[in-house]
């Protein structure tokens, strides 16, 4: 066996596990965030979530907070071009 050789899964994205956790976790931009704490959370090992659900400010975060959802600044800015180049459409239509 090689010493490259690593446990960690690689048939599990970010977008897999956003999908387990529906309320809890989403995934935007390859990146696994918490959202109620909007934190990038480590996506490889259930442990490593099941390890964040358990701390004192995930808890206390998840009695209080309405949770928002955190973007990756490439996502945000391909929203914005987006919905900038559907306006223009409108505006020429409209011209």
């Amino acid at each position: 066996m090689s010493a490259n050789t690593s446990h960690l899964p690689t048939n599990i994205t970010a977008k897999d596990r956003a999908k387990q956790f529906p309320n809890v976790l989403h995934e935007s931009g390859g990146k696994l965030f918490c959202t109620v704490c909007n934190i990038v959370v480590e996506h490889k090992r259930k442990s490593s979530l099941d390890r964040h659900f358990s701390t004192a400010k995930h808890a206390r975060r998840m009695s209080v907070q309405e949770p928002t959802r955190q973007v990756t600044i490439t996502e945000a800015v391909a929203r914005k071009s987006i919905a900038s180049s559907e306006r223009n459409k409108v505006n020429n239509k409209t011209s």
